[in-house]
């Protein structure tokens, strides 16, 4: 059996996957013991219907979060997977204005986001080789932008489990310098009020 090809920047509903690039939608529908002249799909510019031939069966229905070209649509089934290729409307003014990002699909169906941010892969979705020079540019920037955002992020994190670690070794440190009958009582109290996070600390003038 053939094995499905792996897709990016997608996500997943409870019958299909679904992945990105900048140019295609590809949705992998579960149609088990189903072959193709078995299903009807049909793709209008901004809704898809697959259907079960001779039957009320709908696989999939909605209208489509972003237009495609209707032409260019390409579908087949293979080991109970109905492959389904939409080919994006680049060509539209929005993409003319905002670039890449305005083809940026959160999800097959209008309204009903399935985007799963672990498979964003950004270079799985554009080849900056193959956009205009201004768009590049605009990749190039955005891309900088997040991966400054990501860095400042690791480090902020990485500063509060360093001050936490210090801050839990000076108290265990601190504990273990006090009197024997001061930390027995410490224990007491944290034996009885086990749901509240009891310290050592004194107050200073």
């Amino acid at each position: 059996a053939a094995q499905a090809m792996p897709l990016f920047n997608g996500g997943s509903t409870q019958n299909y996957e679904w992945g990105q690039t900048v140019r295609d939608v590809t949705v992998q529908l579960q149609t088990p013991g189903l072959r193709g002249r078995q299903i009807i799909v049909k793709v209008r510019r901004q809704h898809v219907e697959i259907k079960q031939k001779g039957t009320d069966i709908v696989l999939l229905e909605g209208d489509l979060w972003q237009p495609v070209l209707v032409d260019e649509t390409e579908w087949m089934v293979e080991d109970g997977v109905l492959e389904l290729k939409l080919i994006k409307d680049v060509r539209r003014d929005e993409n003319a204005r905002r670039g890449p990002s305005s083809e940026w699909w959160s999800g097959v169906i209008a309204g009903e986001p399935s985007l799963d941010r672990a498979k964003v892969v950004v270079d799985e979705y554009v080849r900056l080789e193959s956009l205009p020079p201004d768009q590049q540019a605009q990749m190039l920037r955005e891309h900088e932008l997040n991966a400054a955002a990501a860095r400042d992020k690791a480090e902020e994190a990485h500063e509060v489990r360093e001050r936490a670690n210090a801050d839990a070794a000076a108290a265990a440190a601190a504990e273990a310098a006090l009197p024997e009958q001061t930390r027995r009582r410490l224990e007491a109290l944290r034996a009885h009020f086990p749901e509240i996070p009891i310290e050592y600390g004194k107050t200073s003038d």
